[in-house]
């Protein structure tokens, strides 16, 4: 019994930590083409954009590097998948940091993608 329900919580970790690296890996993708995006929008501008703008769109190409936080941990997991142990747990909490790092990247660009847009409306009025 003790086994099987051991078995059971390793497979969900196993799925769970999957789905939150796939997620992370989509999350970071969409950040690159978006910001790619924008930084060909503001080009044509000509306008100084705000600093946090700026920051963002000259180190978005990096952000790849960031799902190492999730992907790391995850083959960790894989490698013990059916001992639920102290260090899988670690791992899990690890997996799901950097699902959360990966959010808030996502809400930086974005927040740094629409912001020239808000201040040259601002100066439009």
């Amino acid at each position: 019994m003790n086994d099987n329900l051991s078995a059971q919580v390793s497979r969900s970790v196993l799925i769970w930590s999957t789905v939150m690296v796939l997620a992370t890996a989509a999350i970071y993708i969409a950040i690159i083409f978006a910001a790619s995006a924008f930084v060909d929008l503001f080009k044509g501008f000509g306008a100084e954009l705000p600093l946090l703008s700026r920051i963002v769109f000259s180190t978005y190409q990096y952000f790849g590097v960031l799902s190492l936080i999730a992907v790391v941990p995850w083959i960790g997991i894989l490698r013990n998948r059916r001992v639920w142990s102290p260090a899988n747990q670690q791992r899990l909490v690890t997996v799901t940091a950097g699902l959360g790092v990966a959010f808030l990247m996502l809400g930086a660009v974005f927040f740094a993608s629409y912001l020239p847009i808000f201040v040259l409306g601002s100066v439009v009025d």
